[in-house]
């Protein structure tokens, strides 16, 4: 439900950290309705790991006023909270006009409520604003995707997203939370209502961050990804009285969407309501686990407790630096359950640091117990590895393939870091169907089991799946294979076929850079992207569509196509016998780009030879050569035209007197070949068809390996 602010724990609440993960930082000055024009201030770049910071909601509600906010302010300097990375102040529902009068003027401007600014020494928001970034913070606040908010009166911003953003960017705010008790207007969907607010935020020329929230309904971590910094997981983690333990599990578990998660967008599972103010609701170890849990999932880590008087206990859970820099890590990622055996699951998280995992043990039964880490499922290599308690701040020592805890209490955890020689592949995605059906499943070599995306997320997109290959990679080629577990089934079969889809990699510390995308035929071969070759630790499959609403894969892999002997060299040019047109010349057979190619004339059909000839720029002692057919069409027979079946290769060192190093033929495959050789002198490498497919010759890539 969606009750009033006079409820203790309203059932409206999100994160009020909020971002757009797309939006560049630019500067502008624009009118306010109750402040003078905002200064030229920037607040710190974009980060891309989870935002930090306090929100007004379930400590006073809407019970808030400017001093309360400079207040808190204050606190998070000298408590030393900021200086741990909580740098943002969030004002929730609470200071608009309300009920008690109109909530906008006669151009439409908010007005924010007299009692917000009453007995405090603010007369407006820009002032406000000005105070809390003078202390190195950041300001959010609050409004609705619909006409009216969530505590019964009429503070939205349902129609008027442009004009708000600018009015908040005048006043210098840097982060909005935007709720959705207010629904959608004009007949939108709810994505396209969160979208409005994103292009909004672009126009207002400045940059801020966007939360949404809309209590995980419509699967907002399928679209929330491309709009905002974080979005809800799930409804408002409140719902006992006193607050308990299953209200954090129940929210925990409907944040599991790590395939979403990644660099400045973040699954949000709400806030961390711990500490002594509400009412006792959680032991001191069921507080240590909450925390924990929200570390390890990469979430927003946003107080509600009244930091001014923050006791000690607490301090020690939420300031503890070696959690902290778990859940803003540079890899970016949210951990993955990798072990659950009963009631003791275990996490793991990627980290930026080759060979290292945070790892958290979690038991969530009513009785103690030990349990245990695997080096094989957590992803590091088997053999030795360290491990440290980041609770109690202790080196444990060395173990060898596993770790077993001591006793866990119920409602426990423990947060391990392992560091061993090397990290070994983990795997997520955004959603699924059931157990057995995990991301791994599409990773583990056999394509009986798969990957499958869940019944809920069925029609939203995108689905991601990903891979963390350990450490970075050269990779150049993405594959995917359809299901294969029910071939006789002609419809149901094919469920989840990936259609349309997008390629994205990255290493630790940058965000996601798209390399490929296209479309896929609805059939079960084995389907291909190529890019150019580039460093990633970190390659995401996007599929924006799939057969019957749906996203499954049997097997999901990157690698690099390239010789497997000798040195690549770069030759400085390339020739060739004929060219098909413009945009096939020879030098699309040496650019490392495997959507382009070389082609032979049409006008040349079944005229022999045809070759292309690369310049070495000087003289090499050449070992090998390897010859990439054409990779454009590679789901259709025409795809085949030019694929080489009879070779010579011939080499020079002038250019002008060219003699045999090798001959023979080749299948008529996609398969990249290799011709090794004797090591020989030369500059130029010739590479001559005698017979080709359909009687063309053509060429992705030729690679030359040298001494």
């Amino acid at each position: 439900m969606r009750s009033n602010a006079s409820n203790r724990h309203p059932s409206r609440t999100c994160s009020a950290t909020l971002g757009s993960r797309i939006l560049i930082a630019l500067v502008c000055s624009m009118a306010g309705s109750v402040a003078d024009t905002a200064e030229a201030y920037v607040p710190p770049s974009r980060s891309l790991a989870p935002p930090m910071g306090w929100n007004t909601w379930y400590s006073v509600n809407v019970h808030i006023d400017a001093q309360l906010i400079a207040d808190m302010a204050d606190a998070m300097v000298t408590s030393g909270l900021r200086d741990l990375g909580y740098t943002q102040v969030g004002i929730d529902a609470g200071w608009w006009m309300g009920d008690s009068g109109p909530s906008r003027d006669v151009n439409g401007n908010i007005l924010v409520s007299p009692s917000f600014f009453a007995g405090t020494s603010f007369t407006t928001m820009k002032g406000l604003a000005d105070y809390v970034h003078s202390k190195g913070l950041t300001l959010g606040i609050y409004t609705d995707t619909g006409p009216y908010g969530c505590v019964g009166s009429s503070n939205g911003s349902g129609g008027y997203e442009v004009q708000d953003a600018a009015l908040f960017a005048s006043w210098g705010i840097d982060h909005v939370k935007v709720d959705h008790c207010g629904s959608n207007i004009g007949g939108r969907t709810t994505e396209q209502s969160y979208r409005a607010w994103r292009d909004a935020i672009s126009l207002s020329g400045r940059a801020i961050t966007l939360n949404i929230c809309n209590w995980g309904e419509e699967s907002p971590w399928t679209w929330g990804p491309d709009l905002g910094q974080s979005w809800r997981s799930g409804h408002d983690i409140w719902v006992s009285n006193p607050f308990a333990w299953n209200d954090v599990v129940v929210n925990f578990d409907a944040n599991y969407h790590p395939g979403s998660s990644g660099p400045g967008a973040f699954n949000d599972p709400d806030f961390l309501i711990i500490g002594p103010q509400f009412g006792g609701g959680l032991s001191s170890t069921e507080e240590q686990s909450y925390f924990g849990m929200w570390a390890i999932s990469a979430a927003p880590l946003i107080l509600t407790a009244d930091i001014r008087s923050i006791s000690p206990a607490t301090m020690a859970i939420v300031g503890n630096p070696e959690v902290i820099a778990v859940n803003q890590d540079t890899a970016y990622m949210q951990g993955v359950l990798v072990s659950k055996i009963g009631d003791r699951e275990v996490y793991s998280k990627p980290l930026a640091a080759t060979g290292e995992r945070a790892v958290l043990l979690l038991n969530r039964g009513a009785t103690a117990a030990t349990i245990t880490a695997n080096w094989s499922d957590i992803g590091v290599s088997a053999g030795s590895a360290t491990v440290r308690d980041l609770y109690a701040h202790t080196n444990l020592g060395s173990f060898f393939n596993s770790y077993t805890s001591p006793s866990i209490p119920a409602h426990g955890s423990m947060m391990i870091k392992v560091s061993g020689s090397a990290s070994t592949p983990l795997y997520a995605a955004t959603s699924v169907v059931a157990a057995g059906f995990e991301a791994s499943k599409a990773m583990d070599g056999t394509p009986s089991t798969i990957w499958h995306s869940s019944w809920d997320d069925r029609y939203y997109f995108p689905q991601y799946v990903h891979i963390d290959l350990g450490a970075n990679r050269i990779v150049n080629q993405v594959k995917y294979l359809p299901r294969q577990d029910q071939l006789s089934d002609p419809i149901g079969g094919k469920n989840g076929v990936i259609t349309d889809y997008r390629i994205e990699t990255r290493v630790a510390g940058g965000d996601w850079v798209g390399v490929a995308s296209g479309s896929w035929p609805i059939d079960m071969t084995e389907k291909h992207a190529f890019f150019l070759p580039r460093q990633a630790r970190f390659i995401r499959l996007v599929a924006l569509s799939g057969f019957n609403g749906f996203a499954s894969a049997a097997e999901f892999s990157a690698d690099h196509l390239g010789p497997p002997t000798g040195t690549l060299t770069a030759p400085v040019s390339a020739s060739a016998s004929s060219v098909y047109a413009t945009g096939f010349e020879a030098s699309k057979a040496i650019d490392g780009n495997l959507t382009t190619m070389w082609h032979s004339s049409v006008t040349q059909q079944w005229t022999y030879p045809q070759h292309v000839t690369l310049d070495l720029g000087s003289i090499k002692t050449v070992k090998s050569l390897t010859y990439v057919p054409r990779k454009d069409q590679i789901t259709d027979l025409a795809g085949r035209n030019g694929v080489i079946k009879s070779y010579s290769l011939r080499l020079s060192s002038d250019g002008v007197t060219y003699t045999s190093a090798a001959s023979g033929s080749w299948p008529v495959d996609m398969a990249q070949k290799t011709i090794i050789i004797s090591d020989t002198p030369a500059r130029y490498v010739r590479l001559e068809a005698s017979d080709g497919y359909n009687g063309l010759v053509s060429a992705a890539e030729i690679w030359v390996g040298v001494q």
